[in-house]
């Protein structure tokens, strides 16, 4: 709970993936009579039952205090491994604290990153570490996102040798902050990794890149912005071409904003945590909640967090 949207957008989303994934278990976790009015049948689903969830208005500090907030109460499940993986909209000023409070990390790691998958025109797209977990960053930080990254396309997208880029004003490498400048060079000299440089934003939609390395603030910025602009782009198109004559042509957009819609993909895994966490917005939908179940199936099925856990991430 704690969403901006309604509760029943979780429910719903649970409801359509256990018809396709019967080996799936959904526990949902809030106030119990407010989940149980989108229920079509009694115990349609198991209950985390609280009286307490983490507002989208809560500060950090009200946030930490709620020690018994739905998504505290998930957190202590998964530490327990009572259950494989959790899926929360908690707003992202109490998210970051909470985990770092309360679950462990990968040996070596110090920072975990939000990694969203961001769709582009060639059919493909690339992953996008970090956009909003951490205040600052230094380059070591980038150069281990990079390792976990790489290894996660590899196991889990079946990459054999993703390209691993760092977001830039410019290809050059004098170009940025320093924190740039020393994950630019750590990965250089890591021979094993695809690394193909510096990438300005302008080319990120040319199928450069797999994944996309930044700092939290310019990767916050910048999906945001990828969003609201297919959004507007969108709705433009719909408003435009929405004439009886235009019909094939209202056709073929709707196939493209179909392909385009971020709520699609509109789901971050948390990289770097002894455990599998997505994050999605705090404005999820019935399709954001159903692609992070997805996603959050995908890499338990995987075994991805043992597989991450037993690289070595020494500098």
């Amino acid at each position: 709970m704690g969403i901006e949207n309604k509760v029943a957008c979780a429910t719903i989303a649970a409801r359509n993936f256990i018809k396709n994934h019967l080996d799936v278990k959904i526990i949902l976790a809030g106030i119990k009579h407010e989940i149980e009015k989108t229920f079509l049948f009694k115990n349609e689903f198991e209950i985390l039952a609280t009286d307490e969830y983490i507002k989208q208005s809560d500060s950090i500090l009200t946030g930490l205090r709620k020690i018994n907030s739905s998504f505290v109460l998930s957190l202590n499940k998964l530490c327990k491994k009572e259950v494989d993986a959790i899926i929360s909209g908690c707003s992202t000023s109490c998210f970051v604290p909470i985990v770092y409070k309360t679950i462990s990390f990968f040996h070596n790691i110090n920072k975990f990153g939000f990694m969203p998958f961001i769709s582009n025109g060639s059919g493909k797209g690339f992953y996008l570490i970090d956009c909003g977990a951490n205040l600052s960053v230094e380059g070591e930080d980038l150069y281990k996102f990079a390792l976990m990254a790489n290894l996660y396309a590899i196991e889990n997208n079946k990459i054999p040798h993703p390209r691993i880029g760092i977001l830039n004003i410019g290809i050059e490498q004098h170009k940025g902050f320093f924190f740039h400048k020393k994950a630019n060079d750590l990965l250089l000299a890591n021979k094993s990794l695809n690394y193909v440089g510096f990438v300005e934003p302008k080319n990120l939609f040319n199928d450069c890149v797999d994944i996309l390395l930044t700092d939290a603030y310019s990767g916050n910025i910048f999906i945001k912005t990828v969003e609201g602009t297919l959004k507007f782009f969108g709705n433009f198109l719909k408003k435009k071409f929405n004439k009886p004559w235009n019909i094939l042509t209202l056709f073929s957009l709707r196939k493209m904003k179909k392909y385009f819609d971020y709520r699609n993909k509109a789901a971050a895994m948390v990289l770097g945590i002894n455990g599998v966490i997505i994050k999605t917005h705090g404005s999820a939908d019935e399709v954001q909640f159903y692609f992070a179940l997805e996603k959050a199936y995908e890499c338990v099925k995987n075994g991805i967090i043992n597989k991450l856990n037993n690289q070595n991430y020494d500098v």
